[in-house]
């Protein structure tokens, strides 16, 4: 009840105001002026935020409006008569018609999958360019790209984060993370998914998976530490 009194309030208000600039232009002296200033007459169904005004649509003419209400985007319109020069409002009844998104779309939290990719099944030690990319990981990201797009109806973004060992410099581990994020991103462009959907970003050694002992490079500790060698992948949408 609450709600349906605010709505019809602000028609009230929006609507008073209208026929009142009507009027102003239309009794000037004794002269119509009508003509001097028409309403807005297009084939555009209204634009949420717009200012209300009388619109013509395939189902003709309505008069539409929008407002938020807490937080919430409100658009409204009901059916209207002009006259036969398509200038003023004729009738002073109408049924309104208001859609907003309910409180359950409202709260319901973007959904988000979270993976990991072994870089060593992407690349060889310390390599990173798409063109270093091994055949079998280069499938495996294409066939998730393919997959995971048959399931949302627009594109979802994608954050693709590349992580390191703790073997070497700290900087050089994030350029080596961040460009096997980027060769991963490619591979995605090429199976389609758009590039603006799509961020890359590097963080080295960054939160680990596993914690080995040992600072001497030996292939049991490259091996022990290969958890930590990943890009992670976070895709969100609906």
């Amino acid at each position: 009840m609450k709600n349906r009194n605010l709505i019809n309030t602000h028609l009230h208000r929006v609507f008073s105001l209208s026929l009142l600039t009507l009027a102003a232009c239309s009794n000037g002296g004794g002269q119509s002026r009508t003509a001097d200033v028409p309403m807005i007459i297009n084939d555009r169904p209204p634009l949420a935020g717009a200012p209300a005004k009388v619109v013509t649509t395939a189902k003709g003419d309505v008069y539409a409006f929008s407002f938020e209400e807490q937080g919430r985007r409100i658009t409204c319109q009901t059916p209207v008569e002009l006259d036969e020069n398509k200038k003023i409002v004729t009738q002073n009844h109408w049924s309104l018609h208001c859609t907003q998104p309910s409180s359950q779309q409202l709260n319901q939290p973007i959904p988000k999958r979270e993976l990991n990719i072994p870089a060593d099944t992407l690349f060889d030690f310390g390599k990173s360019a798409v063109q270093d990319m091994k055949a079998t990981g280069r499938q495996s990201v294409e066939q998730l790209a393919r997959l995971v797009s048959k399931e949302y109806s627009q594109p979802p973004r994608w954050i693709l984060t590349g992580y390191t060992d703790r073997i070497g410099l700290a900087a050089d581990n994030v350029t080596l993370g961040l460009a096997r994020a980027q060769s991963v991103a490619q591979v995605l462009q090429h199976t389609g998914i758009p590039q603006d959907s799509i961020t890359v970003q590097g963080k080295g050694s960054d939160s680990p998976v596993v914690d080995c002992p040992g600072t001497a490079l030996t292939p049991e500790l490259i091996r022990c530490l290969q958890p930590n060698r990943r890009v992670a992948i976070e895709v969100i949408g609906n």
